[in-house]
């Protein structure tokens, strides 16, 4: 396809690796996949507020090779990475997410537990026209990656965000990764509005359906109304939830403290 380049490089003024190294200092996979199903989540809102009628869906794919993990895909059909998303992509701790608690640097784990990550996203652009912007996302991201972008390439809105050559060679079962995914959007699970699907090594799995039958024993709809106040906080209207999970699933009682539909503090 005839490609334009947008930009090249971040021209951030700091050395992204060694940012990245310090706010995430174990290349363990833990962080990198969250922030990207976080982003499409973030994504799918942002598409929803603007009245478009569509059926949000994520797709989450792992690619192993005896357990251990070469690869993961996520895919989405949020709002992608249009001009404001991708200006705030460019910018190390942007103030983009501030509202609902980002802090602007979850994507460098990307750098750390990944080689890299591969960007490929089309989105309704300032002309109203389907635009696809593609790039790697590395650490010498800032000095020598182009990004292109060209018009009227697919006519749907989808991001896929793919981070090749995980680092971390720890093995991970399929039910490790999967608690790990739905304790950590637990709130997104019970609201059931995204459809999320879940493959590994080409065995899908819708993780909704996995929740309903496997996770969710008991849920109180009238949640508790409290309030925190001492010298330093205020906090009113604090909702308070009592789920009652399957054993399976979690082995003894937890407070999960979570903000803008996502756990903050387990």
């Amino acid at each position: 396809m005839d490609n334009i380049i947008l930009q090249k490089g971040l021209n951030m003024g700091l050395n992204l690796f060694n940012a990245a190294t310090m706010i995430f200092k174990s290349n363990k996979l833990c962080h990198s996949y969250i922030e990207a199903i976080s982003n499409s989540i973030d994504s799918i809102k942002e598409r929803l507020q603007s009245g478009e009628q569509f059926t949000p869906k994520i797709d989450i794919i792992f690619i192993t090779d005896n357990d251990i993990i070469s690869s993961i895909k996520i895919i989405d059909n949020g709002i992608g990475f249009n001009d404001k998303n991708f200006k705030s992509f460019q910018t190390a701790f942007s103030d983009n997410k501030s509202l609902s608690g980002g802090k602007g640097c979850g994507h460098l784990s990307w750098i750390i537990e990944a080689k890299g990550a591969r960007i490929n996203s089309t989105y309704i652009d300032s002309d109203k026209q389907y635009s696809t912007v593609q790039f790697t996302f590395d650490k010498d991201f800032e000095n020598s990656n182009e990004v292109k972008v060209a018009k009227n390439i697919i006519k749907e809105i989808k991001t896929e965000i793919e981070l090749y050559e995980i680092v971390d060679t720890n093995s991970y079962k399929q039910e490790a990764l999967i608690k790990h995914i739905i304790s950590t959007f637990f709130h997104i699970f019970l609201e059931g509005s995204i459809t999320i699907n879940f493959t590994i090594d080409g065995k899908e799995m819708v993780l909704n359906e996995y929740f309903k039958n496997n996770v969710i024993y008991k849920y109180d709809d009238e949640p508790i109304k409290t309030e925190i106040t001492n010298n330093e906080i205020q906090c009113k209207d604090i909702i308070t939830n009592i789920i009652r999970v399957s054993k399976d699933f979690i082995k003894s009682s937890k407070i999960i403290l979570s903000a803008d539909n996502r756990a903050v503090v387990e």
